[in-house]
């Protein structure tokens, strides 16, 4: 496989957003509906930060705060959707 590596500030290598997409399109484990709504969700948050899914680290310390800084109506998530997060 052909992985998307980020350096991180300690400089260990890091997976991007495009692979764990990669990894929960091969994952026999998840149902196909599952699968489609966590790639969405990937791609819906990159697109709200305005960046491809393989320029965004996969790590949550760094991913979280970005995303909460976002107005909800960037991510396509209102009201409803917000409460049930």
């Amino acid at each position: 496989m052909n992985f998307q590596s980020h350096v991180s500030r300690s400089g260990g290598l890091r997976l991007s957003l495009a692979d764990v997409i990669t990894r929960l399109e091969q994952s026999p484990d998840l149902k196909r509906q599952r699968r489609y709504e966590i790639t969405s969700a990937i791609r819906v948050a990159c697109k709200a930060l305005g960046l491809p899914t393989a320029a965004v680290a996969a790590d949550p310390n760094e991913l979280l705060p970005r995303l909460e800084a976002l107005p909800l109506a960037l991510t396509g998530c209102g009201a409803r959707c917000a409460r049930s997060g």
